[in-house]
């Protein structure tokens, strides 16, 4: 009986063997399917911020200027903005440096592409080809992104120092 005894005591250990061994494969296989999935999630993921990329391309407005005028006898400088992308709707125009007063302001307001919009400014204490002015516009495209464009200038001299898009608070 002792034989018998060891025999069976010897089969359990063998099969207690490929038990362990059967569990290491099935941790193996597992971690390989979830190795698999990463790769795919993260395939995912990188679609998903492509298009997120495409989708914001095409709906950015494209602002520049085309100059801008001013007038001594109206005491007004004309700021000539222009959009060659998407809708922009002007939502704020904020004096950063200067002595002047924006004049109808009419906001907010679309400009569509191909459009334009005038920024009216008025000189305080100064002649409008002497009067320096630095300002900022706020705007947003049809998806709620948001941008703003800093326009500085000298009369009828002007130019955009920057043009970025902002972080939206309630993204």
């Amino acid at each position: 009986m002792g034989f018998l005894n060891e025999w069976c005591k010897d089969l359990f250990q063998i099969i207690a063997a490929l038990g362990s061994l059967g569990t290491l494969g099935a941790f193996l296989l597992l971690f390989k399917k979830d190795e698999e999935k990463q790769k795919q999630l993260n395939a995912l993921i990188s679609i998903a911020g492509i298009n997120e990329k495409r989708l914001k391309y095409q709906a950015a407005p494209k602002l520049w200027l085309n100059g801008a005028s001013s007038s001594p006898t109206q005491r007004l400088i004309s700021i000539d903005l222009n959009n060659k992308g998407k809708r922009a709707r002007l939502l704020e125009f904020k004096k950063l440096e200067g002595d002047f007063t924006f004049k109808d302001e009419s906001l907010p307001w679309d400009i569509e592409q191909g459009e334009r919009r005038y920024i009216f400014i008025t000189p305080n204490n100064q002649h409008p080809h002497d009067t320096y002015y630095k300002l900022i516009v706020f705007y947003n495209d049809d998806i709620g992104n948001s941008y703003q464009i800093t326009i500085e200038g000298t009369g009828s001299s002007v130019k955009i120092i920057s043009d970025e898009e902002i972080a939206n608070k309630n993204k």
